[in-house]
């Protein structure tokens, strides 16, 4: 069921004379709205509310992507540099070439902000940034062509409510990126699990996955305490930090103390990078072991 009048820019459903009111109506016609309010306050420019059934076809010795309406919607309609769209009926990208890998975008033109159909479809062989919005990759290197519709990059404004809600997993439960760029701090909560390149670490061994990530050696010493005067240790790698603990065996009657490290080109008595020194103000022979990231 559809309402007998519409927003003339966004198309939003309006009872008209003698319309019943419809729920599914009224639900379309405010989540289109919150959806456009959740855009604007997050400064998205490019985002796709809906669009048709996509095909792909060959055209002579080239192909081309046809994107067809599906019911009462347009082939596609969404904002796009910030403006609204509503595509033709049907509307395709042609010309596209044997052996290479296309995205196919939408882009304005003068005429967008006042005539919604006036767009501009373009496949490129790189990714576009600001300003074109992303509705399909075609991959035409292999002998059978692939068609995908929903590009990782590709907006859509449900996901985009589904964004703001969702303080947990806004990007979804699984998100992979080329480059993460931490500016403050890494949590990683109690009982969640690191894997890097097929190798799983969990609860006390998040430090060993830590080291990993930026490059990093680690290497486990186990020694006996020097008392005051120390003990030298050395490692295979440069040491970048060590942290020392008592290792507990049948007896706990000798007592460590405060414990300390001393490290190349603070301590003396390290004559390399390799080498540290661990001192503790307590007994000699207790059992320690020293956790060491290698450089």
């Amino acid at each position: 069921m559809t309402y007998k009048q519409k927003t003339p820019h966004l198309g939003i459903p309006v009872v008209g004379n003698r319309d019943r009111i419809s729920p599914d109506v009224e639900m379309r016609k405010y989540t289109i709205i919150e959806n456009m309010l959740i855009a604007g306050t997050q400064g998205l420019t490019e985002v796709v509310f809906d669009d048709g059934t996509y095909t792909l076809s060959a055209d002579g010795n080239e192909f081309k992507v046809k994107v067809t309406a599906g019911g009462t919607f347009p082939s596609m309609h969404g904002i796009v540099q910030g403006f609204y769209f509503k595509a033709q009926p049907s509307v395709s990208w042609e010309g596209l070439k044997n052996g290479y890998f296309y995205y196919l975008y939408v882009k304005a033109t003068p005429k967008t902000p006042y005539e919604h159909s006036s767009i501009r479809l373009t496949a490129s062989s790189v990714q576009l940034g600001k300003g074109a919005l992303l509705m399909a990759t075609v991959d035409l290197r292999e002998e059978t062509p692939r068609l995908n519709t929903e590009p990782e990059d590709k907006v859509y404004s449900q996901d985009v409510a589904r964004h703001a809600s969702d303080k947990y997993n806004p990007h979804g439960r699984r998100l992979e990126q080329d480059e993460l760029i931490i500016r403050k701090d890494l949590v990683i909560a109690a009982g969640a699990i690191v894997d890097i390149d097929g190798e799983v670490f969990q609860g006390a061994e998040f430090a060993v996955a830590a080291a990993a990530l930026v490059g990093r050696k680690v290497e486990v010493i186990d020694f006996v305490s020097g008392g005051p005067k120390g003990v030298l240790l050395k490692a295979s790698g440069k040491v970048v930090c060590a942290q020392v603990q008592r290792r507990v065996t049948s007896s706990v009657d000798t007592f460590t103390g405060e414990l300390g490290v001393g490290y190349f080109g603070e301590d003396d008595s390290a004559d390399s990078a390799l080498e540290f020194k661990v001192y503790n103000n307590g007994e000699e022979g207790v059992p320690m072991r020293a956790f060491v990231i290698c450089g």
